[in-house]
């Protein structure tokens, strides 16, 4: 089942449109080859990301609108386990950036709250 929802979140994201947000695309953190991958799309002011297990076994959704030019407060949207994430993602360019997960309820995530985390866009 969680794989027909990664399935379906790339189809959806791939094929309704275009890339076309100055951010859309997928995320990885940078120097961890063995994490999930995150899926992000852009519209306007706001941005979705979905992040999928690396082993396409669980996924989370979060939404945020953009404050200023490359900073986006975000919050859990859906949660395969009921995940409540809290984050900042900051972009320094159109390919990288950096998360920083502000609290997390009802999980653990492995990462340390408050550390901002490099991230790179793959695709």
């Amino acid at each position: 089942m969680h794989r027909i929802f990664g399935i379906l979140a790339l189809y959806l994201l791939f094929s309704s449109q275009a890339l076309a947000g100055n951010y859309d695309g997928v995320w990885v953190f940078e120097g961890i080859d063995d994490l999930d991958f995150f899926i992000v799309n852009q519209n306007a002011g706001t941005l979705l990301m979905v992040g999928v297990n690396k082993d396409m076994d669980g996924w989370d959704a979060f939404v945020g609108v953009i404050s200023d030019s490359n900073t986006v407060e975000m919050d859990t949207l859906l949660s395969q386990d009921a995940e409540q994430i809290e984050l900042t993602a900051t972009f320094t360019s159109p390919t990288t950036g950096n998360i920083e997960i502000r609290s997390c309820l009802i999980c653990d995530t492995g990462f340390p709250l408050n550390v901002p985390l490099p991230w790179i866009k793959i695709f």
